[in-house]
């Protein structure tokens, strides 16, 4: 196996990081660009408040909690 140095790696590094970012606009940018296409066509957008359902959803959360699952699930939450 070949190995990289550690320029090359903080190379790659930094390359997937700004990656990411661009995918992120992207991906935005898209989202927008088909949410004003639906509404012009006549589509009603609804945005119900998602607080009710994180609040009733955190027990069941809690019972996966000490597993993989809440392992992973607390990975995830941790990124927002």
């Amino acid at each position: 196996m070949i190995e990289l140095s550690e320029q090359h790696q903080k190379a790659l590094g930094e390359a997937s990081q700004e990656s990411v970012l661009y995918q992120r606009r992207l991906w935005a940018e898209f989202v927008k660009e088909c949410m004003d296409k639906m509404v012009n066509a006549g589509l009603e957008v609804s945005y119900p408040d998602k607080k009710p359902f994180k609040e009733r959803s955190m027990a069941l959360w809690k019972e996966f909690d000490g597993t993989i699952i809440g392992d992973l699930a607390g990975q995830i939450q941790s990124t927002r």
